[in-house]
């Protein structure tokens, strides 16, 4: 999970190797893009530089696209299951 302290967003490493499954590391890649994506869409309200602001909003808008790609992946998974 995200917490922001002091302006810093801090994601708890979750460790993934050979023996982790499939869900897990979903669930893993899910919790650290959607922090990615507060990342930069904090970091876009508080600089002033405006290339760095947009450039910010882009990698924010980017980092959305990764949690809709991880949270399709998941769904499948799911529907696999059944």
């Amino acid at each position: 999970m995200c917490e922001t302290k002091k302006g810093n967003c801090e994601v708890k490493k979750e460790a993934i190797d050979e023996t982790t499954h499939l869900q897990t590391a979903l669930a893993i890649a899910l919790k650290r893009e959607h922090a990615a994506v507060e990342f930069y869409r904090e970091g876009a309200k508080k600089v002033t530089d405006p290339g760095v602001k947009v450039l910010f909003r882009e990698l924010a808008e980017e980092e959305q696209n990764h949690v809709k790609r991880v949270q399709e992946a998941i769904d499948r998974e799911i529907m696999r299951e059944m």
